[in-house]
């Protein structure tokens, strides 16, 4: 029965996936229309 648990998560996995989050000022308040740069350093 581990085995087909096992098969059922690794099944469940995906490489994709979303980054949320605010750009602030220095002051504290939400910069509309900033955007951000994220790099997965293993490649690229």
């Amino acid at each position: 029965m581990p085995t087909a648990l096992t098969a059922a998560v690794a099944l469940g996995q995906f490489d994709t996936g979303q980054i949320s989050s605010f750009v602030r000022n220095s002051g504290g308040l939400v910069v509309p229309g900033a955007t951000a740069t994220a790099t997965n350093e293993g490649n690229g």
